[in-house]
């Protein structure tokens, strides 16, 4: 992923794509993060997350612990494997969780990291419908179903 994709998706996640921009890739994916309640601050949650990081990789900055310090301390002790209680979950399987490491791993890596950007996303009701766009088919979502899960939505799955 070159740098300038990621400067446009920075773009995307503060305001949304341009009234006329068209994605490039394969075209967008979208995935639908119930929420038990408040979908409004997952959502803003899941951005501040990315915009932290995004901002950090554009930098150039890849050192795991300047990383770590440069997102929200609610993401970090959601990511650290021997918590128990979660902040915004009530309970989620082991298999969904991420540990901090790994999950930094596919934003760092310009070259062979996701094969998604952030397109857009809006609330509706109890309901984040975000959009992505891919390059390739299938796609691997773990991250981003990380990033909404630890966020505090129930779930997050694409959408039928």
């Amino acid at each position: 992923m070159e740098v300038d994709d990621i400067r446009a998706e920075i773009s995307r996640l503060r305001s949304g794509p341009l009234q006329n921009q068209i994605p490039n890739g394969l075209g967008t994916v979208r995935f639908l993060a119930q929420c038990l309640n408040d979908a409004e601050s997952v959502l803003e949650r899941a951005r501040t997350v990315l915009l932290q990081l995004l901002e950090a990789v554009v930098q150039g900055e890849k050192d795991y612990s300047v990383l770590r310090r440069r997102l929200p301390n609610w993401f970090v002790i959601s990511s650290d494997l021997s918590t128990k209680q979660l902040p915004f979950q009530i309970s989620i399987s082991e298999e969904c969780r991420w540990d901090l490491e790994g999950w930094l791993g596919w934003f760092t890596l310009l070259d062979d990291g996701r094969s998604w950007n952030w397109w857009d996303a809006i609330v509706v009701d109890d309901l984040v419908i975000v959009a992505v766009v891919t390059r390739e088919w299938p796609f691997p979502i773990g991250a981003l179903e990380w990033l909404f899960v630890a966020a505090g939505a129930s779930s997050f799955l694409p959408e039928p």
